[in-house]
């Protein structure tokens, strides 16, 4: 039963926003996804880091809103708790893997094997610029931390509901004086 819902960002060209507004998800085809969360479409947990790669991306992009809802306990590899990490990571499903072996290999097989839908990590952006309002010697905050969400291939079903993203709904406008 589904327990847990939350609304994702992603950025992309046209073809692929189309998809998503009609409830479907593209697997990412990035050669680079093999060491992050593996196969399938990359979401962000805010509109600001979707934003920058809107920034980043040639040609006609949007940014896409989705209400994504799974089952926090069965569908969700959650790589920012270290306890669910230590148990997996010593468990038999991942026995016969090197520690050369990329971590999105890994994380591929272990959700095929567990029926795992979701994947959720953290991402290290160290060229994100730091604010000075939130900054300080000790660098306990920090932006450059990104929270990653990966829907594995084949679970449309977690989409409840997309729209285009405006600027001008999100609470960071209010701040923002252009």
């Amino acid at each position: 039963m589904p327990n847990m819902k939350i609304p994702l960002f992603h950025c992309n060209l046209t073809p692929i926003v189309a998809e998503l507004l009609a409830l479907r998800s593209v697997v990412s085809n990035h050669p680079m996804d093999i060491y992050w969360e593996g196969d399938g479409m990359y979401f962000w947990d805010n509109f600001g880091n979707a934003r920058y790669w809107k920034m980043q991306k040639a040609g006609p992009t949007q940014i896409v809103e989705c209400s994504v809802e799974f089952d926090y306990e069965k569908d969700l590899l959650d790589l920012t708790d270290l306890e669910q990490e230590r148990v997996l990571a010593f468990s038999s499903y991942l026995a016969g893997f090197s520690e050369t072996t990329p971590v999105g290999i890994k994380i591929d097989y272990l959700c095929q094997k567990a029926k795992l839908k979701v994947v959720r990590g953290f991402g290290r952006y160290d060229k994100t610029p730091q604010t000075t309002a939130f900054h300080d010697k000790y660098g306990n905050l920090s932006n450059r931390i990104k929270v990653i969400y990966c829907i594995k291939p084949g679970h449309n079903e977690l989409l409840q509901s997309a729209r285009i993203a405006r600027e001008e709904d999100l609470w960071s406008s209010q701040y923002v004086s252009v």
